[in-house]
């Protein structure tokens, strides 16, 4: 069942969603005493309608779960039997297989309470979820077989840390020694310019390949030309030696892209973005069909018009359905070309080597950023720096 993405206030025009019985049956047999118990519970609500061989019986969020929880807790679950079919969910054996190097150290991983609590009351003293960011610092300290870990879509490796709020992530520890972090600045942007090179492209072949784009015959009229067929037959020409391409690469390699959209859009548009915001807002102009117009989008494209022609070409042929979210058979192709690109660098070529040749350095990620402690972060930040350089053919700004 999944959580419709509609403002609140629009409760009522939530759809229902049907439960697949045989998946739930094959979880545990009697399945239908736990959603009953979520009924009774208030926590979802059914519509009641069914009609043989045309309509199931469709369930919702109750409105005060629509966005989440208000006061998240931990329940016990003390039948075993369902505890051990979760089992797979919370961590795959492919998973496991593939990640048993970065999963093993999470039963090193420890939390500084005093320095949580300190977090907590101070800096998220008026969020709602404060029992929520307890709850899993307790879970990542106490409570190990709780944790879950999984793949996703991109290749990206979702685990504790990476749900945890940003701030409390001072507080964790091993043996004593706090975590620190190192991370591609702009990551994303950085990527993207790395697209505009076809030696770069030919290496990702199979990521290509994966989302039905195609590498097409280098244009012998012009060297510094290629030719991407994305889905559905559109025809993406690239000519790295645009100046606009050349002016994006390098804000974006030498500058903060970020900083200098946000200088842009509060001038242009009387806005008061801060970075942060501004980072969010250009992640989510790249990532949507090119269909998607914005005040903020057009400056962009007055300044960088090759690079946002390229980008919506590679993106124009996926749709959002009305909530504003991809169809489930659907993907958005920039957004998956650059995060596949991205999981591959983290974790399959750095993360690899560190666990390959110094198996004893702790290290945990997140997406764009590996940690470690203080004792070996300068030797994560080598290994990042001569494995771009290697894949990259150029060392993205590591901090």
């Amino acid at each position: 069942m999944r959580k419709a993405n509609n403002d609140i206030k629009d409760a009522d025009k939530y759809e229902y969603y049907n439960l697949c019985a045989c998946v739930l049956r094959n979880i545990i047999h009697n399945y239908k005493q736990y959603v009953n118990w979520l009924i009774y519970a208030e926590i979802i609500e059914v519509d009641r309608s069914w009609t043989k061989d045309t309509k199931c019986i469709g369930y919702r969020f109750k409105r005060k779960y629509l966005k989440g929880l208000i006061a998240p807790s931990q329940e016990i679950i003390y039948d075993s039997k369902l505890h051990n079919k979760l089992e797979p969910f919370r961590c795959n054996k492919d998973v496991k297989e593939k990640y048993t190097h970065l999963i093993k150290w999470f039963d090193s991983l420890e939390v500084d309470h005093e320095k949580a609590e300190m977090i907590i009351e101070d800096k998220l003293k008026d969020d709602d979820k404060k029992q929520y960011h307890y709850t899993r610092l307790a879970n990542i300290a106490y409570n190990k077989d709780s944790l879950s870990y999984s793949i996703g879509s991109t290749g990206r490796f979702y685990n504790p840390i990476c749900t945890l709020h940003k701030s409390l992530r001072q507080s964790l520890t091993v043996n004593g020694s706090y975590l620190v972090e190192t991370d591609i600045k702009s990551s994303i942007p950085f990527i993207s310019t790395c697209l505009f090179d076809r030696n770069f492209l030919l290496k990702q072949s199979d990521i290509l390949s994966n989302l039905d784009i195609k590498l097409l015959p280098k244009d012998t009229t012009n060297i510094d030309t290629h030719i991407m067929l994305s889905k559905k037959g559109i025809v993406v020409r690239v000519d790295s030696m645009n100046p606009d391409v050349l002016e994006y690469v390098n804000d974006v390699r030498n500058g903060d892209i970020y900083i200098k959209l946000m200088e842009l859009w509060n001038k242009e548009l009387d806005s008061s973005y801060t970075r942060n915001r501004a980072k969010k807002k250009l992640l989510q102009t790249l990532n949507s069909p090119s269909y998607i117009k914005s005040k903020e989008k057009a400056l962009v494209a007055s300044k960088y018009p090759s690079v946002i022609e390229f980008i919506d070409d590679i993106n124009g042929c996926f749709t959002l359905n009305q909530y504003k979210t991809k169809n489930e058979e659907d993907f958005a192709p920039f957004a998956y070309i650059t995060q596949m690109i991205e999981s591959r660098f983290v974790l399959d070529i750095c993360c690899k080597r560190i666990a390959e040749e110094y198996p004893h350095v702790p290290i945990y990620t997140i997406h764009d950023s590996i940690w470690t402690t203080a004792d070996y972060s300068e030797l994560v930040l080598n290994i990042m720096k001569e494995e771009s350089i290697s894949y990259f053919g150029v060392g993205p700004t590591l901090r």
